[in-house]
């Protein structure tokens, strides 16, 4: 008897990919989304040219600048990406249409929320590179240069984990919110961080995207 062949899961599909794709680009053509890009860039300039003038002190902005690209341009995509998506996509006959090529709403709340962080992966992550490259460009001997990819190494590791933390928090606070997934998703980023000051030990999202900068940005000096 031959063998029965287990079938690949869809999200592993060609299909899946597009519709990921697909979502991506709905969130990004979103005046939320746009305006992300635009800030990215400036942030992307000016921490720039931050760089250049204070290469002394290249590791502190460095960190600052994903603060910034934190709070303004991926902000800017997880409200964009916490509104009442299904809602709206059912109106203007989005889900029908996922329905006919054989996806259903889970499958269709699986690729907002891969869509989701790659949106903000690629809107903070551009940026991040352009200026951890402009870093390395100006590092001096083996030491500065080993330094400056871990530096890089840490810019990744937090763009990931940005990424997929605010992804998550933005998706979750769509499907709970009952249509206020953006004062939810405001909601479960700050009030933990102001309570902080209260209660030291309540974790945050601010605070755990802290711990990281700390592990890699501050090593004895900039």
């Amino acid at each position: 008897m031959a063998s029965a062949q287990v079938p690949a899961p869809r999200f592993a599909t060609g299909r899946f990919a597009d519709l990921v794709a697909l979502s991506e680009r709905r969130l990004s053509d979103a005046f939320g989304g746009r305006i992300a890009r635009l800030y990215g860039f400036g942030i992307a300039g000016s921490y720039g040219l931050a760089l250049l003038l204070l290469s002394s002190r290249a590791e502190t902005i460095l960190s600052q600048a994903l603060i910034a690209l934190s709070w303004i341009p991926a902000g800017l995509v997880a409200l964009g990406a916490a509104r009442d998506q299904a809602r709206l996509d059912d109106e203007n006959g989005f889900v029908a249409l996922v329905r006919q090529r054989g996806f259903d709403a889970r499958d269709l709340e699986l690729a907002r929320f891969y869509a989701t962080a790659l949106r903000i992966a690629r809107i903070t992550g551009w940026p991040a590179l352009a200026l951890v490259l402009l870093h390395a460009s100006r590092a001096r001997g083996l030491d500065t240069l080993l330094s400056a990819g871990f530096t890089a190494l840490g810019a990744g590791v937090y763009v990931l984990c940005l990424s997929v933390l605010l992804a998550a928090l933005a998706r979750a606070s769509a499907i709970v919110s009952g249509g206020r997934g953006r004062v939810t998703l405001l909601a479960f980023v700050l009030i933990p961080h102001l309570a902080h000051s209260l209660f030291p030990s309540l974790p945050s999202v601010p605070r755990m995207l802290g711990n990281i900068l700390r592990i890699f940005f501050e090593r004895g000096g900039g």
